[in-house]
């Protein structure tokens, strides 16, 4: 204990000789203070020392030149997990145009419940998941994760009973809980607070890019699986799906690195790549020992009950929309292969407007929460409007292009996780209030559900 105060007063010392304004030196103190931990304060304040020494000669040609090096390998993979995390969570809305009830010999809320079922799971593993971070390598986790729910999502498309259905959701919902935290933490160990919201909403677009291209895939696979009727086509898109993420997760364990090992960088880069981040304040997200204080310190921040609540509620929209979303499409009187291809232009403005509010929110960072108040009114606007006009052929047109609007509302819980790795410092905070965070989300998910949802279910 005695070595841990030296430490850390050896390095305010320095803090305050090597820094100049008040805000330098406060985010020196509080990286070094989250740098370091009690079992090795005297081996680490050696090397932490390099990089505060380091963080004041970095010019910022050097800066840009690294982390357009960081771009080349961490945000592909971000990108990637990302896109097929999404394909993955709504195969089952897919599969349900193809086949699957019928399959399966579901009834009544029995769909509901296996959308359910995939976010208990996401909420009863939340806290092991992150707490498992805290001890183990982001990086490694993410990669091993989405191996295993590869395999698991194959073994979705070989079921033929509800219960097995509910199973293998559930497995799924507690694999795949991990990805959101763990990105959060590897984006803040590698980018400034100013380069992080851009990197975040490029995944977080991820979800409707991504989805646009395996859409016209799955049409394909599906429309020959429907045309030879020897397999069903909701089986053959939990193959190819499943096939597609067990060789995403092999291609990122070998490129997706925290900065302390990325092989694609050598040992100066590694201390620079640290040296970005000084001034972030937040420490990296690199492995930690367990901090109770910090804990403490999670839980009476108001700022957690603020994200806690607002995931809740701008996620109870987002489970029905998401579950539902071809249930609703095939109410508009579409075909099943109608279905897929008229998803498209929904996914495109998705696409395009956390996009357009990523490139402005970069130019202008206050903006960030005009974003997140302005885009619920037109989703708002869209879902009132679908659902109280008649449901006649004469409306179709109109229902399903105010419809498309609906979209738009996620970008609000986007902003949301992305704001988190910067204004929450230390590495068993983060873990506190991302875990806090992404239980809400399930939360307010569930609840859409039971409160408005379960007609749908049975109606269509």
């Amino acid at each position: 204990m005695n070595s841990s105060k030296a430490s850390i007063s050896s390095l305010q010392h320095y803090g305050e000789e090597s820094v100049k304004s008040h805000s330098e030196k406060d985010n020196l103190q509080t990286y070094a203070v989250t740098e370091l931990d009690d079992s090795n304060n005297v081996t680490k304040l050696a090397k932490i020392e390099e990089v505060i020494e380091a963080s004041n000669h970095i010019s910022d040609e050097q800066s840009v030149k690294l982390r357009r090096k960081i771009d080349r390998y961490t945000v592909p993979c971000l990108l990637a997990i990302y896109g097929l995390q999404y394909a993955d969570k709504v195969s089952l809305a897919n599969g349900v145009l193809f086949g699957l009830k019928t399959d399966t010999h579901l009834k009544g809320q029995e769909y509901s419940w296996l959308t359910t079922i995939y976010y208990l799971g996401y909420f009863i593993f939340q806290p092991l998941m992150n707490y498992g971070m805290q001890r183990v390598d982001a990086a490694y986790v993410v990669s091993g994760m989405v191996i295993v729910w590869g395999v698991v999502l194959i073994t979705l498309g070989l079921c033929n009973t509800f219960a097995q259905l509910m199973a293998v959701r559930f497995i799924m919902g507690a694999l795949e809980g991990v990805v959101t935290p763990a990105f959060s933490l590897i984006v803040a160990s590698w980018y400034k607070r100013s380069e992080q919201n851009a990197r975040q909403l490029l995944y977080f677009a991820m979800n409707s890019g991504f989805s646009l291209w395996v859409s016209v895939v799955i049409y394909f696979i599906a429309k020959r699986a429907h045309d030879d009727g020897n397999i069903s086509g909701w089986r053959v898109i939990n193959f190819f799906l499943g096939g597609l993420t067990i060789l995403t997760g092999m291609m990122t364990s070998i490129f997706l690195r925290l900065p302390k090992n990325a092989w694609w960088l050598n040992e100066e880069e590694r201390k620079l790549a640290h040296a970005r981040i000084v001034d972030n304040g937040t420490g990296t997200g690199e492995v930690r020992a367990w901090k109770w204080d910090q804990v403490k310190d999670a839980l009476t921040d108001p700022t957690t009950y603020f994200i806690f609540f607002i995931n809740v509620t701008c996620c109870i929209p987002n489970g029905g929309i998401t579950t539902f979303q071809s249930l609703i499409y095939k109410s508009f009187d579409f075909t099943p292969l109608e279905t897929i291809l008229y998803q498209l232009p929904s996914l495109a403005l998705s696409l395009f407007w956390i996009l357009f509010a990523a490139f402005v929110i970069h130019k202008f960072p206050r903006t960030r929460f005009f974003f997140m108040c302005f885009t619920v009114i037109p989703a708002f606007v869209a879902v009132l409007t679908a659902g109280t006009l008649p449901n006649k052929p004469e409306n179709k047109w109109t229902r399903y292009g105010v419809y498309l609007m609906s979209i738009l509302y996620a970008l609000q819980s986007f902003l949301m996780w992305a704001l988190m790795p910067s204004i929450i410092g230390g590495r068993t905070k983060k873990t506190v209030v991302t875990t806090l965070c992404f239980m809400g989300y399930c939360v307010g998910v569930s609840v859409s559900f039971f409160l408005v949802f379960q007609a749908l279910d049975t109606s269509l």
